[in-house]
């Protein structure tokens, strides 16, 4: 028997601001925009407007269940992936681009007969669906670049082979090595 499932959202982006109504700008530190200790989850966007061309937007979407310790870690990197994403907003500071932070305000959600609103953005499933559902429409809308990356299973498959190919072949010279016959 085939189902029907039918998704919503009724939501809005709004801008990161300060107290005093000042929109928050990267690298700055978030805690003071955020205005809380506890954990908040939630899901964000950056957004990059590229000054040397007013048309151009990229736009980068993500989730956490701690927005401050989230979003703080692309000021302060904690691994490679958050480095490498630092690397490349300061990069596109240094040509021009401003660099801005927006939170999603979640009016309403629904999947089939359940219904949600943003005090149910404690479940991550429900982050993950959203932001996800939010990364492809965006891409569809085309009207600005979406930065967030996903490999497909049969790169990922194709790159771990490669990596041992490579292993195995290091491995085999050395063996060659202490072995020359």
């Amino acid at each position: 028997m085939i189902s029907d499932l039918s998704i919503t959202f009724k939501y809005d982006w709004v801008t990161v601001k300060s107290d005093l109504g000042e929109p928050y700008g990267y690298p700055q530190s978030i805690g003071l925009y955020l205005g809380r200790k506890e954990p908040l989850p939630g899901i964000y966007r950056w957004k990059i407007d590229h000054l040397s061309s007013p048309s151009s937007q990229s736009v980068l979407i993500g989730e956490s269940e701690n927005l401050l310790r989230r979003l703080g870690e692309y000021v302060s990197p904690t691994t490679k992936e958050e480095a490498a994403w630092k690397a490349r907003f300061t990069q596109e500071l240094a040509s021009g681009s401003r660099i801005t932070l927006e939170l999603l305000n979640l009016e309403r959600a629904s999947v089939g007969n359940a219904v949600f609103d943003k005090g149910d953005l404690g479940d991550p499933f429900l982050r993950k669906l959203i932001e996800n559902a939010l990364v492809l429409t965006q891409k569809e809308d085309g009207r600005c670049t979406v930065l967030n990356k996903a490999r497909h299973l049969r790169d990922k498959v194709s790159a771990n082979l490669e990596r041992e190919i490579a292993r195995l072949e290091a491995k085999l010279t050395e063996i060659k090595g202490r072995h020359p016959n």
